[in-house]
């Protein structure tokens, strides 16, 4: 698929690996609605970029919320297709399932990071999909120049290598892993294709934040190049999701060849 001039959706765009993502889409060319729960850094991206961002503040749990998102890139860009989404917003929590005193871990806690990690995962996905089902031609795709959209989510090298800890967000992750095939199946016939990324460790401001020592250990089960994941590592092979149509229905993991026993 062509960049330039199609509408992108970007979850979790402002900072992070989405916001890398924003910034690359925008230099081929693209048109970027950001949906994320940061507002006065998304309103300062719509500023410095007018005409080319789209801000709304946004809880991806919230039909009402994605819903709104897409009417304000609707009638910000209403001659432009839709290129597609690209969904990085999600929390990470960590607790043992038990702690040493015999307390169980929060219940709560675990269903809000199912249902921000892989409920709005879901969600996102079937209201941009069904807005390009509505606003798009989606009969007759028989060849490349038929394609309306691409769908890449963010999964984790967690949801294979999960850690002590990990229970809600290997679980989400994984979630999401096992979401992309059936929904790729289900939106093959409109022409939209679905991916999803699973980084592993990247330089986040979590890892900034480790002792040395630690930072040092983590890096011990990496392969070739021997740094931490950058999110212009991310934002390219999304890049390249987009561009290479015969990638449909997989999940790639970017993790310069690590493999992560017990930490």
């Amino acid at each position: 698929m062509k960049i330039a001039n199609k509408v992108f959706y970007v979850t979790g765009g402002v900072s992070g690996l989405g916001r890398a993502v924003v910034d690359d889409l925008l230099r081929y060319g693209a048109l970027v609605c950001i949906m994320d729960r940061e507002e006065i850094k998304g309103q300062e991206l719509e500023k410095s970029h007018k005409g080319r961002v789209v801000f709304h503040m946004c809880d991806i749990r919230s039909s009402k919320d994605i819903e709104s998102a897409i009417q304000k890139s609707k009638s910000a860009w209403p001659q432009n297709l839709i290129g597609g989404l690209v969904h990085c917003a999600g929390v990470s929590m960590v607790g043992r399932t038990v702690n040493s005193k015999g307390e169980p871990w929060d219940y709560d806690t675990f269903r809000t990071v199912v249902d921000i990690n892989l409920n709005g995962t879901f969600n996102v996905a079937r209201l941009v999909a069904a807005h390009i089902v509505r606003s798009q031609p989606t009969t007759g795709i028989t060849d490349d120049e038929s394609e309306n959209g691409v769908f890449i989510l963010t999964s984790s090298t967690s949801y294979q290598d999960g850690q002590v800890g990990q229970t809600a967000y290997a679980s989400s992750k994984g979630g999401v892993a096992s979401l992309v095939l059936p929904l790729a199946r289900d939106l093959a016939k409109f022409g939209i294709r679905v991916n999803a990324i699973a980084p592993s460790l990247f330089e986040t401001a979590m890892t900034r934040a480790m002792p040395e020592k630690l930072r040092k250990n983590l890096l011990k089960v990496v392969e070739f190049p021997p740094r931490f994941g950058q999110a212009q590592d991310f934002s390219s092979l999304v890049v390249e999701c987009i561009r290479n149509q015969y990638l449909n229905g997989t999940v790639i993991r970017i993790d310069a060849g690590s493999r992560m026993g017990k930490l």
